[in-house]
């Protein structure tokens, strides 16, 4: 059997730049999807996409949603 060698992984500044900026796009998603889901509960009502519209035309609108 081969003895396993560790390497350490080398980044360039580049990739640590790409890499936390993912990180901080990540936590600003999970934010906008907390508060968005609050006002969805406080005030009845969410956006929604209209199913039937072209992929280069999509068409949004607000609807009244049912919370449970």
């Amino acid at each position: 059997m081969e003895k396993e060698t560790k390497k350490e992984i080398v980044l360039s500044d580049a990739e640590k730049n790409f890499i936390e900026s993912q990180r901080i796009q990540g936590e600003k998603l999970e934010t906008f999807k907390k508060e968005y889901t609050e006002l969805v509960q406080k005030t009845g009502f969410a956006w929604i996409v209209d199913g039937n519209s072209p992929v280069n035309n999509i068409k949004l609108g607000i609807a009244k949603v049912n919370i449970e």
